[in-house]
């Protein structure tokens, strides 16, 4: 996403809410210092990151009061996340990463997860594809969350869930939930630009519409270039 697209974002944002919110950023950026600009000058309070070195930026996110959450992958880039000075971490699973959940938690790491379809794991699921349609599977849904929750993490994050799955978990839970393509029942929603802005050719989630076809227009110009 280029830093003006990230702006014009951010400002419908505040514009359509007066909750709090926040940005994802993927720290291999190119321009990722005109990104974090960008969040600074708008003053959003939370950022997420991925896909790079946290301790490049969180340092300077952090001086200006902004909550920094870097999604990691395991126990060892926690361990490097809270190093840099995060304030929370972000892995993904539920039972099955229960126990590293509770560790990291012990380990005095904010830790948030992230269950129904995790990207880290796609491939498990034949793709991207809606998780909990069935009892079964809902039920497994349901007993992660559970499992998160008495981890001790202080958030969950579901993608891809039924509306009426992540609605029903969320009220039985004590702790707040953020979804993504999964209804309007959960705490907080997320939602990525990459996905509004048509940057995946190949994958087309069904929970938003998209607005432009970004690597279509990147392919034609180079192909003039």
């Amino acid at each position: 996403m280029y830093p003006d697209v990230l702006q014009a974002h951010i400002r419908q944002c505040k514009a359509a809410t007066n909750k709090p919110f926040g940005v994802n950023v993927p720290l291999l950026y190119p321009d990722i210092e005109k990104h974090i600009q960008v969040i600074i000058e708008e003053k959003v309070p939370i950022v997420f990151t991925s896909a790079g070195n946290p301790k490049t930026w969180t340092s300077t996110l952090k001086q200006q009061g902004i909550t920094v959450v870097h999604v990691v992958s395991s126990s060892k880039f926690a361990l490097k996340a809270q190093e840099a000075g995060c304030d929370a971490v972000k892995p993904q699973g539920g039972r099955s990463q229960a126990h590293i959940l509770k560790a990291l938690v012990d380990a005095g790491i904010p830790t948030a997860s992230h269950i129904g379809l995790t990207p880290h794991t796609v491939a498990m699921f034949g793709g991207f594809r809606i998780q909990g349609k069935t009892a079964d599977a809902a039920m497994k849904i349901l007993e992660d969350a559970l499992a998160i929750q008495d981890a001790g993490c202080f958030m969950l994050e579901f993608e891809a869930v039924p509306a009426k799955i992540a609605a029903a978990i969320s009220a039985e839970l004590e702790i707040p939930t953020i979804g993504i393509g999964a209804g309007a029942g959960t705490d907080g929603q997320i939602l990525l630009s990459y996905d509004l802005l048509g940057v995946f050719v190949d994958f087309k989630p069904k929970f938003t519409k998209r607005y432009a076809n970004l690597t279509e227009v990147a392919v034609n110009g180079l192909r003039q270039y």
